[in-house]
C-alpha cells in the first residue's frame, strides 16, 4: 500500500462489549467509539476478581473484556473519549515491532492535544513499566506510544500523568490500536470498582485530563495527523 492519506473514518455505537467486538472494513480507519453505557473493560487475561461487579451493578456500570492485554480501562458516555485506529499490514505506518508500531498513534495524538492548547506532552518511546496497580489498571502503568504530561524541564510531574491510554489488538492482517483519554477522571468510581484501590490508600487521579471539546473533532484531527505522517 502506498503512503495516500486516504482513511476511513466514522462512528460506532454500542455497549462496550460489542464495540470491542466490533469489525471495520479493511484498510487505514479512525473510529470513534461510544459507549451507550459506563463500562470497565478487563484486559484479556486480567483476573475477573479485579472488579467489585457488585459496586459496578449497584451503579449501571457494565464489566466487559477486551482481546488485547494490560489492566481495566473505565470508558463512559461523555467523560471519556474513546477511539480506534487500524492499519493494515503492508501499510507505510505499518512496523512489525508491536511497541515501536504504537508511537505514531501517540504522536497524533500529541499534534491534536496539542493544537487544542494542551502543551508539554510526551509519548512514551521506551518499554512499558509496571506500577504497584498497573496489573489491574491500565491508566496505572506506562505502556509503549501512551501520551503523558511532562513539567517545562520535561520531566513527569508525578506517577500519574497519563494522557491517553493505548492498548493494541493485532492479526496477520491489522493492527488495532485502543485509544482512550478522560475529560473528567471520576475517583469516586475507580476507588469503589478496582479492589486493590478499594482501601482508599491511593486516591489521587491517574489521568490527567484533556480539553473538554466534541469527540467528534477529535475524530477529525487525528485523521488529518495521520494522513500527514503517512504521506
Amino acid at each position: 500500500m502506498n503512503g495516500s492519506s486516504a482513511w476511513l473514518h466514522g462512528v460506532r455505537d454500542g455497549d462496550a462489549a460489542e464495540l470491542h467486538a466490533m469489525e471495520f472494513p479493511f484498510g487505514r480507519g479512525v473510529w470513534l467509539m461510544r459507549p451507550k453505557r459506563p463500562a470497565f473493560v478487563l484486559g484479556s487475561s486480567q483476573s475477573a476478581d479485579d472488579i467489585d461487579v457488585n459496586f459496578c451493578a449497584a451503579r449501571g456500570i457494565d464489566v466487559a473484556r477486551r482481546r488485547s492485554g494490560g489492566g481495566a480501562v473505565f470508558v463512559h458516555p461523555t467523560e471519556s473519549v474513546w477511539v480506534d485506529v487500524t492499519i493494515p499490514r503492508g501499510d507505510a505506518l505499518w512496523l512489525d515491532d508491536v511497541g515501536r508500531a504504537m508511537h505514531v498513534v501517540g504522536r497524533a495524538w500529541c499534534e491534536v492535544l496539542d493544537g487544542m492548547g494542551m502543551e508539554n506532552l510526551v509519548v512514551n518511546e521506551g518499554p512499558f513499566v509496571a506500577t504497584e496497580f498497573s496489573k489491574q489498571l491500565c491508566f496505572a502503568g506506562r505502556g509503549s506510544g501512551e501520551v503523558f504530561r511532562v513539567d517545562d524541564e520535561g520531566n513527569l510531574r508525578d506517577a500519574m500523568t497519563k494522557v491517553i491510554g493505548i492498548s493494541q489488538r493485532r492479526t496477520r492482517d491489522v493492527a488495532r490500536f485502543q485509544c482512550v483519554g478522560y475529560f473528567a477522571w471520576n475517583i469516586e468510581v475507580h476507588v469503589g470498582a478496582i479492589t486493590s484501590l478499594s482501601d482508599g490508600s491511593n486516591d489521587r487521579p491517574f489521568a490527567t485530563p484533556i480539553p473538554l471539546v466534541a469527540a467528534n473533532d477529535l475524530l477529525d484531527g487525528l485523521v488529518t495527523a495521520l494522513a500527514r505522517f503517512s504521506r
